[in-house]
């Protein structure tokens, strides 16, 4: 497969949608449930919560790699323009947060078999949370604001299709 093969499958052309807002979904679902599992770690203090933390976590590192390519097939192709100024914030906020839990996931190795999340790594956590909410923010800001990655020929296409409708249903209760 060569570059621009790659990178059309990156971009989820093959099902003629983007793939990012798909993928995007698996880090930050697993690092909210790694945080919700060292909560019920700190609270019941079961080692089984603090390890489903730590493999959500890992879990989460993965699907960031994954989240990350998509991103730059994306920008790869982005015009000059505030969206692609917006996504380059978004982009650099989400390596820095990568690299968080990436430290993170390195703390939690280092650390003694505790039964409860440790401190500094659960803090860490937190912090990400509160990044991630950012960074997926800009990235709805991105699509709603600036329609970075809508396909607006084809969403217009769609657009039109009901008000036609709704027009035909119009004329003939007027010729009725």
């Amino acid at each position: 497969m060569d570059l621009e093969e790659t990178k059309r499958v990156l971009q989820g052309r093959w099902m003629d949608h983007p793939l990012h807002p798909l993928v995007v979904t698996f880090p930050l679902g697993l690092w909210t449930a790694s945080a919700a599992f060292d909560i019920l770690s700190l609270i019941t203090g079961k080692p089984r919560f603090r390890k489903v933390a730590d493999a959500t976590m890992a879990a989460g590192l993965a699907g960031a790699a994954v989240a990350a390519s998509t991103g730059l097939a994306e920008f790869a192709d982005m015009d000059p323009s505030p969206g692609r100024q917006h996504a380059t914030i978004h982009g650099i906020g989400n390596g820095l947060l990568t690299g968080l839990y990436g430290v993170n996931w390195a703390l939690r190795r280092t650390c003694d078999g505790s039964r409860r999340a440790p401190f500094w790594p659960f803090l860490l956590s937190l912090a990400g949370i509160g990044g991630l909410t950012f960074t997926g923010w800009l990235g709805g800001h991105m699509v709603y604001r600036h329609g970075v990655g809508v396909d607006t020929e084809h969403t217009q296409e769609h657009a039109q299709e009901p008000r036609a409708a709704e027009q035909t249903r119009e004329r003939e209760m007027v010729h009725a």
